[in-house]
């Protein structure tokens, strides 16, 4: 119930405008072209593959090129990727709890890479960071990212906010 309660607070702030003091954050929608949002990139999922096999991901879409070295504070769940003496320190941003680990991974467009040491999180607790967010499109660790975020501020627990 907690996990639900979490991730509808992020979707209903995402989507409200939501701004707290000088945070005003960057909705992963806006990480998508205007002509991309409707576009529907569902993956075809093989009923004949192993459980724990992962479903590829769909790596077509496109970035917005108009964020590229803007200030943003984005909302979002934590992936990580490495944790050093119990700090992640690599990690990846994503718009829901489970996207990477559960389900195919999103798109390029609404998977952001951060390299910061933050106190460990678990992954169902919604943070937000803020920073200058890139579009630079890469692979790590066989997922392909669309963006990096050089934080530059406090990270945040949205149920702080």
């Amino acid at each position: 119930m907690k996990i639900l309660y979490q991730f509808a607070t992020v979707t209903l702030l995402l989507l409200s405008g939501y701004s707290h003091a000088e945070m005003a954050l960057l909705s992963w929608n806006e990480m998508i072209p205007v002509e991309e949002r409707h576009t529907n990139l569902a993956p075809t999922i093989n009923h004949d593959i192993a459980l724990d096999a992962q479903a590829p991901q769909i790596v077509a879409g496109n970035m917005v090129e108009s964020l590229n070295n803007s200030e943003q504070t984005i909302a979002g769940f934590v992936v990580p990727l490495e944790v050093v003496n119990g700090k992640i320190t690599e990690f990846l941003m994503v718009p829901f709890f489970g996207a990477c680990l559960h389900v195919p991974p999103p798109p390029p467009n609404q998977i952001v890479y951060v390299r910061h040491a933050i106190d460990y999180v678990e992954p169902w607790e919604p943070i937000a960071i803020p920073g200058v967010l890139k579009v630079d499109r890469q692979t790590t660790d066989e997922i392909v990212t669309g963006y990096i975020l050089e934080p530059n501020g406090k990270v945040s627990f949205l149920k702080d906010l």
